[in-house]
This record gives C-alpha cells, sequence and structure tokens, in this order.
C-alpha cells in the first residue's frame, strides 16, 4: 500500500514538473501570437492612416493623394500638386519596395535644428516629414495627432495594434504604422521578378543583353542595387549650375511665390518658425538664384534634405514599375523612359569628367551653408580622385537594350 502511495506521489511530481517545464514554451508560443497578431492590426492601421484625411490641414488630402495604388503608388504628373495645388517641388515617387531601401534623407522632426545636416532617417521617420510640410500635407504632426485622437474608432484601432496602456496615439507609431503598411508593398510581379526567383525564360535574349550592360558597362547597378534597386545614398546626378540645374532653381522661386499666394487665398498660415517654415524655405526660396557660382554672402539657406541649394545631390529611387512611373527625375522633367535613360548616361558622364570641379563645389556648397551629410548617405567613391563609377560611351543598341530590360520591371502589358 505504502509503495502504491509512493508511485502516485512519483507520477504527481513529474506531471507537474512537466507542466513546469513547458509553461515557458506555451508562453513564448502565445507572445509570438499577440505579436503576429498585432503587427497584422499595425499594418491595417498603416493601410488606413495612409488613406486617412486627418493627417493633413483642414483634412484635404492623404498620403494616397500622391502615391495612388492605382498609379503605382504615383500621381502620374510631372511635380505633385499638394495641398495648395501650387506644386512641391518634386515628382512623387513610387512606393514598391520601400521598405527595402536602406535609409532616407531628410530632417528628423525630434530635432531641434532640421536644417544642420542630411540625416539617415528610417521609412517610419521619414513618413511623418511630409506631415510638417506646408507644401504637402500643411500640417504639424501634433495638430495630426488631436485629429486622430478625435476620430471615431481610431483609438481602439491603435489599440489593437500597440495594445492597451497610457501611451495611446504618438507620432513615433503613425510612423511605424504607416512603414509596417509600405512594406508589405513589394516589387510588383514582374518578369525580372520571376527571373530572380528562378525563371531563367522570364526574359528574352535582348533583356538579358540589357541586364548585362546595367550590371556590367553602364554601371547602374552600382546605385540601383539591392531588393529595392536603390542603394539608398545621395548622388551628384548632374552638374552644378547645369541648364537643369538652373531650371530647377527658377522653378523653385515660381512656387515660392504661388504657394504665398495661395496661402493667403486658402486662409491658412505659413508658421512663421519650426520645420514646417523651414520645410516651405527649402523648397519655395526667396532669395534669387540658386546655382553654384553663387557667392557665400548670397545663399546660406539648404534644401529639403538638407543640403545647400547651389549643389543638389539626388537620393536613389527604386525603378520598380519603371515603365509606368512617368513622368521622369525627380523634377519630372523627361517624359519618356527612353529620353530618361539617355539624359541621364549623358549627365552621369558630364559629372565625371568635371568630377575635381563637383567635389569642390561641394566642399564650398557645405562650407556655406554649415551643413553636413551625414557619411551614411554619401557613396564610398564620394572623395576619390576618379569619382563616380561612370556609364561607358554606350551605344545606340546599348541603350535599346538597356531600355528593354527596364520594362521588365514592370508586368507585361
Amino acid at each position: 500500500m505504502d509503495t502504491e502511495i509512493a508511485m502516485k506521489c512519483l507520477f504527481l511530481t513529474l506531471t507537474v514538473s512537466c507542466q513546469l517545464m513547458l509553461l515557458p514554451l506555451w508562453g513564448q508560443k502565445d507572445t509570438h501570437k499577440v505579436k503576429d497578431e498585432r503587427q497584422a492590426y499595425r499594418v491595417a492601421l498603416g493601410r488606413s492612416l495612409f488613406r486617412s484625411p486627418h493627417l493633413s490641414g483642414k483634412k484635404q488630402m492623404t498620403c494616397a493623394t500622391c502615391h495612388e495604388p492605382s498609379y503605382s503608388f504615383t500621381d502620374g504628373v510631372a511635380e505633385s500638386p499638394g495641398i495648395l495645388g501650387t506644386g512641391v517641388g518634386r515628382n512623387s515617387p513610387t512606393m514598391f519596395a520601400i521598405a527595402h531601401v536602406p535609409q532616407f534623407p531628410g530632417p528628423r522632426l525630434a530635432n531641434a535644428s532640421p536644417l544642420k545636416s542630411s540625416q539617415a532617417l528610417t521609412l517610419a521617420e521619414r513618413c511623418l516629414v511630409p506631415i510638417e510640410n506646408p507644401l504637402e500635407m500643411a500640417s504639424s504632426v501634433k495638430d495630426a495627432i488631436g485629429r486622430l485622437k478625435n476620430s471615431q474608432g481610431m483609438k481602439a484601432s491603435f489599440e489593437r495594434a500597440y495594445g492597451p496602456g497610457i501611451l495611446g496615439i504618438t507620432a513615433k507609431r503613425v510612423g511605424e504604422a504607416l512603414a509596417a503598411y509600405l512594406s508589405t508593398i513589394e516589387a510588383p510581379n514582374s518578369p525580372y521578378r520571376n527571373f530572380l526567383a528562378g525563371d531563367q525564360n522570364a526574359l528574352s535574349t535582348f533583356e538579358r543583353r540589357g541586364l548585362k550592360i546595367f550590371q556590367g558597362g553602364g554601371q547602374c547597378a552600382h546605385c540601383h542595387s539591392g531588393e529595392a534597386l536603390s542603394d539608398g545614398l545621395l548622388h551628384t546626378a548632374f552638374l552644378p549650375g547645369s541648364a537643369r540645374d538652373v531650371a530647377q532653381s527658377q522653378r523653385g522661386l515660381i512656387l515660392a511665390a504661388k504657394a504665398r499666394r495661395s496661402f493667403a487665398n486658402m486662409k491658412m498660415q505659413l508658421p512663421e518658425t519650426g520645420i514646417g517654415r523651414e520645410l516651405f524655405d527649402r523648397l519655395a526660396p526667396q532669395l534669387q538664384g540658386c546655382d553654384a557660382t553663387m557667392s557665400a554672402s548670397a545663399n546660406r539657406r539648404t534644401t529639403y534634405d538638407g543640403q545647400d541649394p547651389s549643389f543638389k545631390q539626388m537620393h536613389t529611387l527604386s525603378l520598380w514599375d519603371v515603365a509606368r512611373t512617368g513622368p521622369y527625375f525627380r523634377d519630372g522633367s523627361v517624359a519618356t523612359l527612353e529620353q530618361t535613360i539617355q539624359t541621364h548616361v549623358s549627365e552621369l558622364r558630364q559629372v565625371r569628367a568635371n568630377w575635381k570641379r563637383v567635389r569642390n563645389l561641394r566642399k564650398q556648397a557645405n562650407r556655406r551653408a554649415g551643413s553636413k551629410t551625414a557619411k551614411r548617405l554619401l557613396p564610398k567613391w564620394i572623395g576619390h580622385p576618379k569619382g563616380v563609377p561612370t556609364p561607358d560611351d554606350l551605344t545606340a543598341g546599348d541603350l535599346q537594350a538597356v531600355l528593354a530590360f527596364l520594362k521588365t520591371l514592370s508586368p507585361r502589358s
């Protein structure tokens, strides 16, 4: 009898011990399940915020206004109109594979002095910048959060995405939710994506020739690399003081005049100080001229990305679905993809031929503006005597092959 009781006690002890040993595993499984559920809710929240007018002043526009899914997450025009309808000084880039871009240039909103440098931002941080820009959404993150708090169901959406607590709706969470949604926008189903997945027949012989030039003599893959076909870095894509540089500067001056009139007509107040005002002054300058020949006393401003306007560097954009995302370049100045390739190759070769001058102008511009670009945003060859990797002298046939390859980044029509 004593032996039977002892055996039962031993059995119970072993059972309890096994249950205790498995508790961490059960807890881990539950934790993973909660994290997965919250991530799904976070994506749903980000999708909702992407189309929410509460992020903009007077609730007049949304993120999707400039990045409409039916237009390959662009708006199909040379320059996005923005809340004022005057233009924002930029062409809207696609959101395809944007989560794979390593970093983004711009002012960090938590920084009290955004003009001092071009910082390397995460996607979540970059998502907040348009809210503060008077030319884009003409609001502030603080005001946007206030509108979200008063929006029916929004508090519950944030609690599902982040759990209950005292933090509620914050700037960090708004940026994270938007980034979570954008992370779901992968590259479109296209021949090149199928080729990367192992389908060697997805590209024709001519298209594969274009890919070889893209990765070789064209030097394209030096900047357009990785899953996003973007290195996330700033590059000198055309000569300071060139015709395109001067044209951009002139458009900026015209934009400034139109924007100030529109603010008055719409009875909206342009911020007198702070990040919003600084963002406005970068894209819509008051001073005449902003080419590389200006004197030190004539130019002390910086651009949207924290750079002196006399030395513009371009953030590498994704090439996914490039055949359907024209007009091209950040100024939207070229209508066709074929002309874009020819212009880009020509301008890069001009930069290389004048690299010593370009390096000196960059140093002068940084000294004038008192600004500094984060090293993470600059290519390794920025200080090299030979400068930027330059496309070979490509033939007409080579350019047509590259064009054929670039079209494989979009679905076949």
